[in-house]
This record gives C-alpha cells, sequence and structure tokens, in this order.
C-alpha cells in the first residue's frame, strides 16, 4: 500500500443465479415468492501487518445492532 497513505477497498457480495441446482426451474422459488438472491454483509478488506486480508463488518452496522 505504499507508505501510510491508506486506500479503503469495501465489498458487497451478491448471491444470485442457481443454475447449478437442477431441481430449480427458472430463478427458482424464491423468484416465484417475489424476490432473487441477497447481499451479505458490507466488509472493509485491510491488508494487515502480516500481509494477510482481513474483512472487517463497515462500523455503520453497529447502528443497526440490538440487544
Amino acid at each position: 500500500m505504499g507508505g501510510k497513505e491508506r486506500t479503503s477497498v469495501y465489498l458487497v457480495g451478491w448471491a444470485n443465479a442457481w443454475d447449478w441446482m437442477p431441481f430449480w426451474k427458472d430463478w427458482g422459488p424464491t423468484y416465484q415468492e417475489g424476490w432473487c438472491g441477497f447481499y451479505n454483509i458490507p466488509r472493509e478488506a485491510v491488508l494487515a501487518e502480516d500481509n494477510t486480508l482481513k474483512f472487517i463488518p463497515v462500523k455503520e452496522l453497529q447502528n443497526l445492532r440490538k440487544n
């Protein structure tokens, strides 16, 4: 990353296209129920000191958490 300047990278995964399940036709039963696919929790990709990647949930999610 070159020095102290850091660029943030945010990732959001999307799951869709269930063609690998032969018992689902078209978009599957979820499509028939009015929805299709889903997102995961947005995460920030961070390069750690040991040169491994860490995927940390974005801090804004704390506003949604409740006991």
